[in-house]
C-alpha cells in the first residue's frame, strides 16, 4: 500500500513537523510514502532524512493551476492508496480525491485555535468534508466539532495524538545554567500569545532577581505585523538582551540541550508537538491549560499548567521549578517515560493501521 501526504508549507510548525515525523515512520516500517509540499520548505533540511521522497513545488495561491498540473502529474506516477491531507491542503487534495476515485482520502486536522472553535467556523471545511473518507483529528474538540457540526460518520473519525520525533537521545541528568535559559518552541502566531511568556520573563527578572533568558524559536514570517509587535514589546520592557529571537531555521536537539525549562504561553493548541518534545528530552515544563495540554501533563502530575493569560501565575510556576530543580526533573522524567510509552510512533501507526483497515478492508504492508 501506498502513501501521499500532502501539506502546503514545511516550517518548524506542529503540523508540519509530523508530516516529516510520519514519513520517517512510514519509511522505517518499510512502508512506500511520498511527500508533496505544496508551497515552500522552510524547515533544517537536516531534519529531513535524504531517503524520503519528497516534492517542493512553490505554489503561490489557491489557483495555482500550473502547480496543481504538477500535483496531478506526480499523484497519476505515484499511485497512491491513500492519500493524506495536512490541515488547509484538504482543499486541492478533495479534487485529487475528484481525479483519482480508487484512493482514499484522510484529513488530518490540526488545528491549532480548537479552543475557540464557533459552530459558525469552517465553512469551507464543512462542504469539502462530503468527499473524505476519514479523518484524524488530534484532539477530541476537534472530533466534537466535527461530530456536531456536520453529518460525517463517527466510525470514520478516530483521534491519533500527535508523537514527536528528535534526532538524539536526551539523558535524564540535567543542571541549571547561568544564566537560566527558558525555552519556547512556537511559531510567531497570534494564538502562540509570546507576550505572556515575555512578561513573566520580565517579572522573574525585575521582581524576583533571577538572571535568565528566554529563547523564542519558531519562523517568523507567518504573521509579521505580529512578530513586529512582540520585538517592540521586548524593546518597551527593555528586554532586549534578555529575550533572543532565533527563526524556524534552527536544531532543535541544540535548543533542547541547553535550556532549563520548556515553555508555551498559547492561548489555544490543538496537540502541541513542541510540548512532546519537551518531554522526549526531559526538560521539565510549564504550559497554559489550552488543548490536550493539561491532559497530557496528567493534570499537572508531569508539568506545570497554568490559566492562559495570567502572567504572575506563570512567572511563579517558572520560578517554582527553579527552586525545586531536582523535584521538576523527577516530574520530567515521568513524563518522558509517558511521551515513549504513549506517543510513540509505534503506537501512532497500529492505530493508523487499523483506522485504514476499518475504513477499506486493506492492511498497509511493505509486500502489498
Amino acid at each position: 500500500m501506498k502513501i501521499l501526504q500532502i501539506i502546503d508549507s514545511l516550517s518548524p510548525g506542529g503540523a508540519e513537523r509530523m508530516a516529516v515525523n510520519l514519513a520517517i515512520s512510514f519509511q522505517n516500517a518499510g512502508i512506500p510514502n511520498h511527500l508533496i509540499v505544496t508551497r515552500y520548505i522552510a524547515l533544517d533540511h537536516s531534519r529531513i532524512p535524504s531517503d524520503i521522497r519528497i516534492n517542493e513545488l512553490g505554489k503561490r495561491n489557491f489557483f495555482d493551476f500550473l502547480v496543481f498540473n504538477k500535483l496531478f502529474r506526480l499523484v497519476k506516477a505515484s499511485c497512491p492508496d491513500i492519500i493524506h491531507a495536512h490541515s488547509t491542503s484538504l482543499f486541492w487534495a478533495v479534487f485529487l480525491k475528484l481525479l483519482f476515485k480508487k484512493s482514499t482520502l484522510i484529513w488530518h486536522d490540526h488545528y491549532g485555535l480548537s479552543d475557540q472553535l464557533q459552530s459558525q467556523d469552517r465553512k469551507l471545511e464543512r462542504f469539502f468534508l462530503r468527499y473524505v473518507d476519514g479523518i484524524i483529528p488530534v484532539n477530541e474538540k476537534l472530533e466534537r466539532w466535527v461530530l456536531s457540526e456536520t453529518s460525517f460518520q463517527p466510525s470514520r473519525i478516530k483521534v491519533i495524538s500527535n508523537f514527536p520525533i528528535l534526532l538524539r537521545p536526551f539523558s535524564n541528568v540535567r543542571k541549571l545554567s547561568d544564566p537560566i535559559i527558558l525555552l519556547q518552541l512556537a511559531n510567531f502566531r497570534r494564538q502562540k500569545n509570546h507576550y505572556l511568556a515575555i512578561e513573566a520573563l520580565n517579572v522573574l527578572c525585575k521582581e524576583y532577581g533571577y538572571n535568565m533568558e528566554l529563547w523564542l524559536a519558531g519562523n517568523t514570517d507567518i504573521e509579521p505585523a505580529y512578530t513586529i509587535e512582540v520585538k517592540n514589546r521586548i524593546s518597551s520592557l527593555g528586554l532586549e538582551n534578555k529575550v533572543r529571537i532565533l527563526g524556524g531555521e534552527c536544531q532543535v536537539e541544540d535548543l533542547l540541550e541547553k535550556a532549563a525549562i520548556g515553555l508555551l504561553s498559547s492561548d489555544s493548541e490543538g496537540l502541541p508537538v513542541s510540548l512532546l518534545e519537551y518531554g522526549l528530552a526531559n526538560l521539565p515544563v510549564v504550559v497554559t491549560d489550552v488543548g490536550e495540554c493539561d491532559l497530557v501533563l496528567g493534570h499537572g502530575e508531569y508539568g506545570e499548567v497554568v490559566a492562559p493569560g495570567n502572567t504572575h501565575a506563570f512567572a511563579e510556576s517558572i520560578s517554582k521549578l527553579v527552586e525545586d530543580y531536582e523535584v521538576a526533573l523527577i516530574k520530567a522524567n515521568k513524563f518522558k517515560n509517558k511521551i515513549e510509552l504513549e506517543h510513540g510512533s509505534k503506537k501512532f501507526l497500529q492505530i493508523y493501521t487499523d483506522f485504514l483497515f476499518s475504513l477499506n478492508g486493506k492492511n498497509i504492508n511493505k509486500n502489498k
